[in-house]
């Protein structure tokens, strides 16, 4: 999730699930199979079907406006 929060502040929010994977360190070789225990993801995660994935933007707002909120607080 955290690399797919920061692609989408970066403003490229679609990442290759393979390198997603890899760069997140692990052995599954798709999400739904490291997911598969937890339908919820498809809830936080979308696919475009074609092996890329990027953070719902509902979840990606709300993050964001907690991350500002937190730091007006401060």
């Amino acid at each position: 999730m955290r690399l797919l929060f920061q692609a989408a502040k970066d403003g490229k929010p679609w990442l290759n699930g393979k390198q997603l994977l890899h760069d997140g360190g692990s052995q599954s070789y798709t999400l739904s199979n490291l997911f598969k225990r937890k339908p919820v993801w498809r809830k936080l995660i979308h696919s475009d079907g074609r092996g890329y994935y990027r953070m719902q933007e509902s979840i990606r707002r709300t993050i964001q406006a907690d991350m500002i909120g937190e730091c007006a607080i401060y």
